[in-house]
């Protein structure tokens, strides 16, 4: 355990900064704040879910370029059977 006259000047640096943060939060604060960021991201994720919808969706050839390598045509056509166009 360190002596005051051994600690930094960072150390009480930050012991004064955590102690104006925990007085100006209290229960009552945290709460209420608590509660305004749970209802911003519920209607945040509720304007997302109805205004965003993915109608297509892509493919990166780099993924199979491995089984392009060995069967070009019978790559190209797993690829469209599993619902690509």
């Amino acid at each position: 355990m360190r002596d005051d006259h051994q600690r930094s000047g960072h150390d009480d640096d930050c012991d004064q900064v955590s102690g104006k943060i925990a007085r100006m939060v209290n229960r009552r604060t945290f709460i209420g704040a608590s509660v305004a960021t749970a209802v911003a991201v519920s209607r945040a994720s509720l304007a997302m879910k109805t205004s965003h919808q993915i109608d297509r969706i892509g493919l990166q050839l780099y993924t199979v370029r491995d089984a392009m390598k060995a069967d070009f045509e019978g790559t190209i056509a797993r690829v469209a059977a599993s619902g690509y166009k």
